[in-house]
C-alpha cells in the first residue's frame, strides 16, 4: 500500500556510512517517514567541532534550546565526538574521555521511548547531552533509529535501548521500551551496526548481515510477514561480503564490491529495480551505464550512491525534491538516475563523499572541499538561510 508523504510509514537511516564532514569520523544517519521526518542536519568539521541546522523542537541539535535554525552554526559541545548518529528527532554520539577506561555515549533530543538512555517519564526531551554508560568496553560506533539507539563496542558487542514496539532492541518482550542499554543476544562478533525506523542491522566480520525488528515490508530480508516483526537477530540469506550498509525507512541498501543490492519496501522505487514491488530477498541494482559504486546512503524513501568517477546517482521518492532533479508528473524515480547539473547550471561531478542524508535531503562534499545540498528544506535543514526546497544541488557554506 502506498504511503502518503506526511504519513507515519517510518524509516532516518540507518545507515552505515564511513564518512562525515571532514571524511575522518564515522557517521550514521537514520530518519523517519513522518512529518517533520528527520528535518535536521549535524556535520563534523575539522575533526573536533560540530555544525548543525534545521528543526530543533526536541532539542535534537544539542544546544540547550528548542530554537530552529536555517543556517549552519557551530555547536560548542562539551566533548569531542568520535562518531555520531542522528535519528528521527534525537542524536547519539560517543567520545573517549581523556581520563578513564571506557568511551562515553551522549544522547540528546526526543526521549519519548527512552532513546536517550534515561526514563522518559521524567525526561521527555532535552537539548543538553546526557551521558549513557554501562557498555563495559570502548564504544566503536553508534546508530540511531526512529525511536531507538544502538552502540557497538570494540569487542564486537551490540547494545540497544529505546523503543521496542517491533522488537528492534533484540529482546523478547516486544511491548516494552527499555531506557537502559541492553546487550543484543544471538549475534556473532559485529563489525558495523545500523538502525532503521523500527528495525536494526549488524554486519559481522565476514560481511554477513543480521537483522531484527520490524519486517512489515520485508526489510529484514525474509518473506514471512504473517508475523511482522522479529525480536531476535536473523541472518539475511543470499548475501555476504557486505562492506557498507544503508538502512532507510523500510528499505535496505548493501554494497558488495562495487555492486549495490537492495531489499524491503519499494512503494516509491527506492530499491531501484524499475518496479514498486517490495522485495524479501536482496536484488542487484542495475545502473544505466557501467558504474562502480563506492558509497551508498538511504533516506526515508529514497536512495543515493556515488560512483568511482565522482557522480551522484539517486532514485526513489521525490515529492520533497530529494533526488536532485525533476521527475515531472511522477513523484518518484524507480531506477538509478544521475544528477547531471547543479542549480547554477554547471555539471555536478567531482563528488568525494556523502556527508549527511536526512529523511528527505542530502549533503555531499566535492574533491575541491566545497559542500552541496539539495532536497526538502521546510525547517532549514539545508542551512542556506531559507526554508525553500532545492530541486538541484546548491553550494552551501559551513563555518
Amino acid at each position: 500500500m502506498k504511503r502518503l508523504f506526511a504519513m507515519t510509514a517510518v524509516l532516518l537511516s540507518f545507515l552505515i556510512l564511513a564518512a562525515c564532514g571532514n571524511g575522518s569520523l564515522p557517521f550514521q544517519d537514520s530518519s523517519t517517514f513522518t512529518s517533520p521526518y528527520s528535518a535536521f542536519t549535524v556535520i563534523f568539521r575539522n575533526n573536533s567541532t560540530v555544525v548543525d541546522t534545521g528543526l530543533n523542537s526536541s532539542g535534537q541539535l544539542g544546544d540547550g534550546t528548542t530554537s530552529n535554525y536555517s543556517s549552519f552554526r557551530l555547536n560548542n559541545l562539551s566533548f569531542h565526538p568520535q562518531g555520531l548518529a542522528t535519528g528521527s528527532a534525537h542524536t547519539v554520539a560517543f567520545a573517549t574521555p581523556v581520563l578513564g577506561n571506557y568511551s562515553t555515549v551522549y544522547c540528546w533530543g526526543s526521549n519519548g521511548y527512552g532513546q536517550l538512555g534515561t526514563n522518559p517519564s521524567s525526561t521527555s526531551y532535552t537539548g543538553t547531552p546526557v551521558k549513557v554508560g554501562g557498555f563495559g568496553d570502548q564504544v566503536a560506533a553508534v546508530a540511531a533509529g526512529g525511536g531507538h539507539s544502538m552502540a557497538l563496542t570494540a569487542g564486537g558487542l551490540v547494545w540497544a535501548w529505546g523503543n521496542n514496539a517491533s522488537g528492534q532492541l533484540g529482546f523478547n518482550n516486544i511491548t516494552t521500551l527499555r531506557y537502559r542499554p541492553t546487550q543484543v543476544a544471538g549475534l556473532p562478533t559485529a563489525a558495523k551496526i545500523a538502525a532503521g525506523a523500527g528495525y536494526s542491522i549488524a554486519i559481522d566480520a565476514a560481511g554477513n548481515v543480521w537483522a531484527w525488528g520490524d519486517n512489515s515490508n520485508r526489510q529484514l530480508g525474509f518473506s514471512n510477514i504473517t508475523t511482522p516483526y522479529r525480536y531476535q537477530p536473523r541472518l539475511v540469506p543470499l548475501i555476504s561480503g557486505v562492506s557498507q550498509l544503508a538502512a532507510g525507512g523500510s528499505h535496505v541498501l548493501a554494497l558488495i564490491g562495487s555492486d549495490v543490492y537492495a531489499w524491503g519496501y519499494n512503494g516509491y522505487g527506492e530499491l531501484g529495480d524499475g518496479t514498486q514491488l517490495d522485495r524479501a530477498t536482496p536484488q542487484k541494482i542495475i545502473f544505466p551505464t557501467a558504474t562502480a559504486v563506492v558509497a551508498i546512503a538511504a533516506g526515508a524513501a529514497h536512495s543515493v550512491a556515488i560512483d568511482s568517477l565522482g557522480n551522484v546517482w539517486t532514485w526513489g521518492y521525490n515529492l520533497g525534491d530529494q533526488l536532485g532533479y525533476d521527475t515531472g508528473s511522477k513523484s518518484y524515480q524507480a531506477t538509478p538516475r544521475m544528477i547531471q547539473t547543479a542549480a547554477d547550471g554547471t555539471p555536478f561531478t567531482g563528488i568525494a563523499q556523502i556527508v549527511f542524508i536526512g529523511g528527505n535531503h542530502t549533503i555531499v562534499k566535492k574533491t575541491d572541499g566545497t559542500y552541496w545540498a539539495w532536497g526538502y528544506n521546510g525547517y532549514g535543514q539545508l542551512g542556506i538561510g531559507t526554508t525553500t526546497n532545492q530541486l538541484a544541488p546548491v553550494q552551501i557554506t559551513i563555518p
